[in-house]
């Protein structure tokens, strides 16, 4: 039962949050770069409020520690917004065409994830891809501090020619 919660309801329920969660991010970050006198405010404003309230939820619905939604929401959140939309954007060059965000908008909106989201696994991927300035940090080594039988690891591999669309690869590896 579970699995055909997480594959026929989870799987795509999440990767559409995710989805419009991505559009909204571009929409701010639009809204940021044509607004050179302030006339935006308000929608600016209304735009930052809602995307923090989609943070909000991101986290109660990890906080709620159901492991098989966790796996995929934290799958869906690094391989589709975190590390595509916004790490990506911090590290392409500014004239690459593949930068999705202003790097400023960027690190405004990771600060706001490490605030509001507490899921350890998702913030501990996500800071170690930032600190150490590598996308290939994930390895296929087991999580030895995990509590959970089939804590689901992923590996990605990333090459310096390739940008990170093409490049990702996700293997999954059940832990036993």
């Amino acid at each position: 039962m579970l699995h055909y919660i997480r594959d026929k309801t989870a799987v795509p329920y999440f990767s559409n949050l995710v989805w419009f969660i991505g559009s909204h991010v571009i929409e701010l970050d639009k809204c940021v770069q044509t607004d050179e006198e302030h006339k935006n405010r308000g929608k600016l404003s209304d735009l930052v409020a809602e995307h923090l309230d989609h943070l909000h939820y991101l986290n109660d619905i990890l906080i709620i520690n159901c492991e098989f939604l966790n796996d995929v929401l934290t799958d869906h959140l690094l391989n589709r917004l975190f590390l595509p939309l916004y790490v990506y954007s911090l590290v392409s060059p500014e004239t690459s065409e593949e930068r999705k965000i202003n790097p400023q908008v960027s690190l405004y909106l990771l600060s706001q994830v490490f605030l509001i989201i507490h899921y350890q696994p998702l913030v501990n991927a996500l800071a170690d891809v930032i600190l150490n300035g590598d996308l290939s940090v994930f390895s296929c080594q087991p999580d030895v501090h995990s509590t959970h039988k089939n804590t689901v690891l992923y590996m990605y591999t990333h090459t310096q020619h390739m940008h990170l669309e093409k490049s990702r690869m996700c293997t999954r590896f059940y832990v036993m």
